[in-house]
């Protein structure tokens, strides 16, 4: 239940130990869902007295998900700390860049591109994980995951009754945006950087990814992070 705190005190550095004010925490949520994917990390972090935001990405494309984190970025009036789960770690990437307000990146099992990387590229050096054949398209091109196959897919370690809820509610993306490479240099390979990796890796609901055995670390030195909704494993060059 404590990780969250446990994680603002390993990005604290990277906002500045002179900084009498505390960062706004800008959430944005993965594939699949939305805001109210940050439901039960929302209230811990308020409650540490954080000013907290859950981006609603319309998930249309990258370009529209990073405009749109980038608008709320923008309106902050001091110090955010960035926060991405799964495909979000794709868009914080790229709304960071040339953002001077932005002192530190987490990513929460989440995509970490090169610059003008495609994003399904290096799924294809591994195995597919079930989430990839669950996934239905509809005939505007938009990505849903099959109800049937939900819960073991997507959320695993959840309820059957929470897991119908998601099914119910989930926000689809369109198949394009795994094709699409991110569209600027990434702008905080330099600051300082945290991976948070659930020890379960089957979820990829980003506040289940908090609640549920999480563990937090640093970017080790191979520089390696994981998705674990892809079980895509890279590294990152600096």
């Amino acid at each position: 239940m404590r990780t969250l705190a446990l994680l603002l005190v390993l990005v604290s550095p990277a906002v500045g130990s002179a900084q009498t004010t505390k960062p706004t925490i800008v959430l944005v949520h993965g594939a699949f869902g939305d805001g109210s994917s940050w439901a039960k990390v929302i209230p811990i972090l308020q409650n540490d007295g954080y000013s907290v935001i859950a981006v609603q990405n319309p998930l249309t494309s990258l370009s529209d998900d990073v405009a749109t984190t980038k608008r709320v970025i923008d309106a902050q009036k001091g110090p955010v700390v960035l926060v991405g789960h799964s495909y979000g770690g794709a868009v914080i990437t790229a709304a960071a860049a040339g953002a001077a307000n932005v002192k530190a990146l987490v990513y929460v099992a989440a995509f970490a591109p090169d610059a003008n990387e495609v994003l399904a590229a290096p799924s294809a050096q591994f195995s597919a994980p079930a989430l990839s054949s669950a996934q239905v398209s509809d005939a505007a091109g938009f990505l849903y995951i099959e109800r049937s196959k939900f819960h073991d897919a997507f959320c695993k370690d959840l309820l059957q009754s929470e897991a119908r809820v998601m099914a119910a509610t989930q926000k689809p993306v369109r198949a394009a945006v795994f094709d699409a490479p991110v569209p600027v240099k990434p702008g905080r390979r330099s600051d300082p950087g945290t991976s948070l990796r659930p020890m379960i890796g089957r979820s990829t609901r980003s506040s289940n990814a908090f609640m549920r055995s999480a563990s937090v670390r640093r970017r080790p030195k191979s520089n390696r992070v994981t998705c674990h909704s892809c079980r895509t494993r890279k590294k990152w060059r600096r």
